[in-house]
């Protein structure tokens, strides 16, 4: 028996050769399909583009420098806002190259005072001068820009630290330092006279566990100005432990004739404070008493039943001390009449 395996080779290339060929037929006809998809979408981009879209603009406004001995009477806008309605490619131009300022310039009214500003006429004319022929301006901010220079004063006020820092939890900012303490700032009398203090931005720094030093920035009121940006703040970071002390009940508001018994006579309170602190504290720094001018005011205020317990006050501590709680935190009383 004879077998033809030439032939049969033969005919399995050939059937290779076929699949191969329709794989790139196919491949062919997609590759087509794209390229004249891309250059129809091309086409219709390029369409809208030329249609008009609204879109809104900024244009920045820059003013001349202002001598010392003067300060703006009100706020000039640091931006011109405009919707502007135009062709699809301008706005990208726009977006491109950017918009010039439109710069202030210092002029004088006839009172003779000087002032800074642009009129409605000359502020339309900077804005046609940015914009297309084709533009069309549906809205804009301002129509026009008037600010009155006002005799600048100078006034030293204190530094504060905006927020207390973020401490981790069993630990306390025990100091705050600032330096420069005070800072010089300017403006116009009126601005001024409401600026008793001068607040600083946050700490970044996050649950501090250890004394830090760190710049921040000083925030200034609308209206003021200062040569100082920043001031240098250190924090110490100290961690914190308790003290307890039981201590008798001291009574205020008494009418005379009368003596006032708290039950219990004596209160446990739990103090809280720096470590370095601890060896500093004594029961003398500390008193904790009840007022009978509490149970009288709530007679007045139409109880018909007086209150059988008095809260408990701590009215002496030391202003380092950073928390407490009283064991109980009310106690009830006996009025006792003295006999004469």
């Amino acid at each position: 028996m004879k077998l033809n395996l030439g032939s049969s080779d033969s005919s399995h290339k050939v059937k290779k050769s076929a699949r191969g060929s329709k794989r790139i037929l196919r491949s062919s006809r997609l590759l087509t399909f794209i390229f004249f998809l891309g250059v129809a979408f091309g086409f219709w981009i390029l369409q809208r583009l030329q249609g008009d879209f609204t879109r809104p603009i900024s244009i920045p406004i820059a003013y001349d420098s202002i001598a010392l001995n003067n300060a703006l009477g009100g706020d000039v806008p640091e931006s011109l806002e405009l919707q502007v309605q135009d062709k699809g490619f301008e706005h990208i131009r726009y977006s491109l190259d950017g918009m010039e300022p439109i710069v202030l310039k210092t002029s004088r009214e006839a009172t003779g005072r000087e002032y800074i500003g642009i009129s409605k006429q000359e502020l339309k004319a900077q804005i046609e001068q940015r914009l297309s022929p084709s533009a069309q301006v549906l809205q804009q901010s301002v129509g026009d820009i008037h600010v009155v220079l006002q005799k600048r004063v100078s006034k030293r006020v204190p530094i504060v630290l905006g927020s207390d820092p973020s401490t981790a939890a069993g630990f306390t900012a025990s100091a705050v330092e600032l330096h420069p303490t005070d800072v010089v700032i300017f403006g116009t009398k009126e601005s001024l006279d409401t600026i008793q203090q001068i607040s600083t931005g946050a700490i970044s720094q996050r649950e501090l566990r250890e004394s830090i030093s760190s710049n921040v920035d000083l925030i200034m009121p609308a209206g003021a100005y200062c040569q100082t940006r920043q001031a240098r703040v250190h924090v110490t970071i100290e961690e914190l432990t308790e003290q307890s002390f039981t201590l008798p009940v001291q009574t205020r508001g008494v009418p005379v004739g009368y003596i006032l018994h708290p039950l219990p006579s004596s209160v446990t309170v739990l103090l809280t404070l720096p470590r370095s602190r601890y060896a500093d504290l004594v029961e003398a720094d500390v008193e904790l008493s009840v007022n009978y001018a509490e149970a009288t005011a709530s007679r007045q205020s139409g109880d018909t039943i007086a209150p059988r317990q008095l809260t408990v006050q701590l009215t002496k501590r030391p202003d380092w001390i950073k928390r407490y709680s009283l064991k109980p935190e009310a106690v009830q009383f006996v009025l006792e009449k003295v006999t004469p």
